[in-house]
């Protein structure tokens, strides 16, 4: 025969700090886990980062959340839970490129390292049956011009979905 009897939870003091909407510290259940430290601030602000999100511990980075598994596949595999003195810091989002027109998702996308047309499709939910594969749109902002390239794209062709995209594009 057992016994059980549950207390109240302990809580722990964090900090989330960066770019969410109300950073600061927070006394947190034991229990809270990243996810749970940013739900707590806020969320993360317009300018903060989905795919770089650290946690750090006694002045070291432990492990980072890329949110966007989470947000496109529902799956939420590398949240952590947090101990007293953590630290979850958002910073500024990464590079960024915006879809548009005729996909399922059309928004602006934090761009992973080396993405491709291929990548952004897929976070963009991709193309409607309305859409013209043979004829996307490829506006691209070039340093030495003043106003940006334009470029017909056929997204049929397999060499164009694994070509890389930039940051604005």
């Amino acid at each position: 025969s057992v016994v059980v009897s549950l207390g109240r939870l302990r809580s722990i003091n964090i900090l989330v700090a960066g770019e969410v909407s109300a950073p600061g510290s927070y006394s947190v259940s034991a229990l809270t886990s990243i996810l749970g430290a940013i739900h707590a601030a806020g969320g993360i602000s317009s300018k903060g980062s989905y795919r770089d999100i650290r946690l750090s511990r006694q002045g070291k980075v432990i492990a980072t959340l890329d949110l966007y598994s989470l947000l496109l596949d529902g799956v939420l595999t590398e949240d952590q839970g947090l101990q007293n003195g953590d630290v979850v810091f958002v910073p500024l989002s990464g590079p960024r490129a915006s879809v548009i027109g005729e996909v399922n998702r059309p928004l602006s996308f934090e761009l992973s390292e080396n993405a491709t047309f291929r990548q952004l499709l897929a976070m963009a939910g991709g193309l409607k049956v309305s859409a013209l594969y043979e004829r996307a749109l490829l506006q691209r902002r070039m340093l030495d011009k003043v106003l940006p390239s334009l470029e017909t794209l056929d997204l049929t062709n397999q060499k164009t979905l694994e070509r890389r995209v930039y940051d604005g594009d």
